[in-house]
């Protein structure tokens, strides 16, 4: 495994800000990284942003990899508008060709979530699964 690399990848994800990219820094056996992506879409609202930060390690071989994120994590569109929930998950990672190597990546987020938004009108809080799909370079 390479040590002090950086990856970019595209894919849609929990920690690709939904649709999106993310930039990582790889040290050791951990990965640090920044995500930006497209959460959702309305013709009334446009366009809102996913974005976070987080980090992996390598749990078990080149190919396994658990890590945190914190950021948006999910988007409802109620009458026209969106509601954008902040919060973290869990992630588990599986790097087809290695955890720093140009690779397609599957994976999962169990995320929870609150909005700022107004309570009466929406649900305050989100919880669920999302399943991840990637290539890195």
């Amino acid at each position: 495994m390479a040590e002090n690399t950086s990856n970019i990848s595209l894919g849609f994800g929990l920690d690709h800000g939904y649709l999106g990219g993310k930039y990582s820094i790889n040290r050791d056996k951990n990965k640090y990284y920044a995500s930006l992506g497209v959460l959702s879409y309305s013709s009334e609202s446009g366009t809102e942003l996913g974005y976070g930060l987080g980090w992996e390690r390598l749990i078990w071989e080149d190919n396994h990899s658990a890590g945190l994120f914190i950021g948006t994590v999910s988007s409802t569109i109620y009458n026209e508008t969106a509601v954008i929930y902040y919060g973290m998950s869990a992630n588990y990672n599986y790097y087809f060709s290695g955890f720093t190597d140009s690779s397609f990546v599957l994976g999962a987020s169990l995320y929870s979530g609150v909005t700022s938004e107004d309570e009466s009108r929406y649900d305050e809080n989100t919880s669920g699964l999302l399943i991840k799909i990637a290539y890195q370079w």
